[in-house]
Order: structure tokens, then sequence, then C-alpha cells
């Protein structure tokens, strides 16, 4: 009798809720790691951290005339959500690569993942 494991089987992946989901500070020390020592513009990645702290916390927007303050996750539609999103994933994504899997074929376009992983002959 052969087991399920012999054989390859692809499936697929979304990340639900993308942008309200992702932890901005987790996400913000991930840029100023990945920064390191080099200089942009003459801003050091502390500077860099603290600009997007500041562009992070200080997002509102209006819903039936009432303003509200955005206190968790990126804000969708901001320039600077675009790359972080990227930024994010590309951590997963290598947590993921890294693991005790098997993977065969591996694809992903922002947060939609398609994987097939390798048969245990």
């Amino acid at each position: 009798m052969t087991s399920n494991r012999e054989y390859p089987y692809s499936f697929s992946l979304d990340v639900v809720s993308l942008y309200n989901s992702i932890p901005v500070y987790e996400t913000v020390n991930n840029v100023a790691q990945r920064i390191g020592s080099t200089h942009i513009r003459n801003f050091n990645r502390d500077d860099i951290a603290s600009l997007l702290k500041v562009v992070l916390d200080n997002v509102y927007f209006i819903y039936n005339t009432t303003i509200y303050r955005q206190i968790t996750g990126l804000p969708m539609g901001s320039s600077v959500s675009g790359i972080l999103v990227i930024l994010f994933m590309d951590i997963l994504e290598k947590n993921a690569l890294t693991s005790d899997c098997h993977i065969e074929i591996y694809s992903r376009y922002v947060d939609d993942v398609y994987l097939q992983n390798r048969s245990l002959r």
C-alpha cells in the first residue's frame, strides 16, 4: 500500500487581509536591518526607521463623516505600503523555504503562492 506522501501534489496559498495583518514595527525593523550601515541620501537606518514609524503611526481615514486613525497594519493605497508588503512577504517566504518541506515548484506574486511538493519515493 502506498501513502499519499509518495506522490507530488500542488496547492496554493493566499494571505487573508494582507495589508491589515502586517505587523508594522516588525516590518520597519526588517527594513532597518536590510539597510544596515548604508546611507540613503544622507539618511541612516535609524532616520529611515523613525520616518517610517511617523508615517505609519499617522494614518487617518474618513468613514461616514467620522475620522478614524488606523492602529494596525499598513494603509492600503499608501506609496510606502507596497514595498513594505513585499519585504514582509520575503521574510515569510524565506522561513517557509528553509523549513523541512520538500518543495519542488515555488512561485509567488505579492501574497499569492503556488507550491508543488516533491515525491518522497
